[in-house]
């Protein structure tokens, strides 16, 4: 079999795993975490109860990889944005904005943000989010950092733990807003502000 290539057992296994995904994912939207069980969760998947454990170790698993695809979803609309800007400072407010975008617009995204409060630790959702937020922050100044607009006298290692958790705070108050692209609106400039201060 040639390097690369899946086998048709991989490919349904893959195929399974995606539609549990898409089954929690409308299912927790819908009904609630604490409503949803993982018998109607394998149901709508079409798939038995023995193919959801084969996956998952159980329905918080689940939530976690639902939350993890939609990262990976954020991911993909960054990495499109470093791919079509052309100066740096459109491409730190692109790359802001596309990071944020789904908290703003995608009130299932959001909904399963704040079930997983109570589900997942703060740890477990911090490392999902850090899969986006670091590659960003690590690029953007990297970008910067080539360009020599970075000065002597700021640690890169430095300004990204503190935008990283600056993004993390902002993140959590408009998963809990009422009005997150409001929230939004009041936090933007102060991050770009800050991540411009750090520039020459």
């Amino acid at each position: 079999m040639t390097q690369g290539h899946r086998t048709r057992r991989e490919e349904y296994a893959a195929l399974t795993r995606q539609a549990l995904i898409k089954s929690g994912s409308e299912r927790f939207s819908s009904s609630g975490y604490s409503d949803t069980s993982i018998a109607q969760i394998a149901d709508d998947a079409r798939v038995s109860k023995g193919a959801f454990y084969h996956h998952f170790a159980d329905k918080s698993a689940l939530l976690k990889a639902v939350l993890s695809d939609a990262c990976d979803s954020a991911a993909r609309k960054i990495e499109y944005v470093f791919g079509n800007q052309v100066d740096s400072d459109s491409l730190v407010s692109g790359a802001l904005d596309s990071a944020m975008e789904s908290i703003q617009v995608d009130s299932r995204y959001r909904n399963l943000r704040q079930q997983a409060v109570g589900v997942l630790s703060a740890g477990e959702r911090r490392e999902l989010d850090n899969r986006v937020r670091v590659p960003l922050v690590s690029r953007i100044f990297a970008l910067l950092e080539a360009q020599g607009k970075i000065g002597d006298d700021v640690s890169v290692n430095a300004a990204t733990v503190l935008v990283v958790a600056m993004l993390e705070a902002t993140l959590d108050e408009m998963t809990a807003s009422d009005d997150p692209q409001r929230c939004y609106a009041e936090y933007r400039p102060l991050l770009l502000r800050f991540i411009e201060s750090l520039a020459d």
